[in-house]
């Protein structure tokens, strides 16, 4: 989520999160607020100006640490607190690192190498914008139903396990289908490539020749190893 996204009704997975964006916001827009009440029942920022009317409240939604904005009003009113003092910038990444590292510090109690935090702080960073690996596997229902709706024809399936994990996902576009159905040669393969992501795994490909003898995609699959 990116700071210009604030506003009433965002929720955020914990307050560590909601502190990080407003850490983004302090680069980006040269400000400073201060927490003027931040506890377990609610969390309030105020510019550092006090005459200024921005400010930000949100409230715990439930048990389980998700937070939501109530109040926001996102514009600042004074002008002592503008500009690009190069110190206030340093102070603002570092809050938003030591955000970002909080929890981490809580759990192992140690500390981390400059190239630690940074791999940790990119792959945070993309999880932001993008969602996690985990939450992904979510998608791939509604993921399914667009390729159909978009594109008729295509056939895909999902195998799970016996707790509902995800196992295998296949998926063979209907233009393919319609391509490999009235135009094609004899000519087939299969062969695998291996994931890079969290979670691993394999995607198999089977292709086949067209008539200008290049290669054709008809089906795809992702499975856990390339085995018998």
């Amino acid at each position: 989520m990116k700071y210009n996204d604030i506003h009433v009704g965002n929720t955020f997975k914990r307050k560590g999160e909601m502190k990080l964006i407003l850490a983004i916001g302090k680069l980006e827009r040269n400000f400073e607020y201060k927490d003027f009440k931040s506890d377990s029942q609610r969390f309030i920022a105020k510019c550092k100006d006090k005459t200024c009317e921005w400010r930000l409240r949100a409230v715990p939604l439930d048990s389980c640490g998700w937070w939501k904005l109530t109040v926001a009003k996102d514009v600042h009113t004074c002008e002592s607190n503008k500009g690009t003092d190069p110190e206030l910038r340093t102070k603002a990444a570092a809050t938003g690192i030591a955000e970002l590292f909080k929890h981490k510090f809580k759990e192992l109690d140690t500390a981390f190498t400059p190239k630690q935090m940074g791999y940790s702080a990119c792959k945070h960073g993309i999880e932001l914008i993008k969602g996690s690996p985990d939450e992904s596997y979510q998608h791939l229902v509604g993921f399914s139903h667009m390729l159909g709706a978009r594109n008729k024809g295509t056939v895909t399936e999902i195998v799970t396990d016996s707790d509902d994990s995800f196992l295998y996902y296949f998926f063979a576009f209907g233009v393919c289908i319609e391509g490999f159905k009235n135009c094609f040669r004899p000519a087939f393969a299969v062969d695998g490539t291996h994931l890079t992501g969290t979670h691993q795994g394999v995607l198999l490909s089977a292709v086949g020749m067209d008539p200008d003898e290049s290669i054709y995609p008809i089906a795809f699959v992702v499975v856990d190893s390339e085995n018998n």
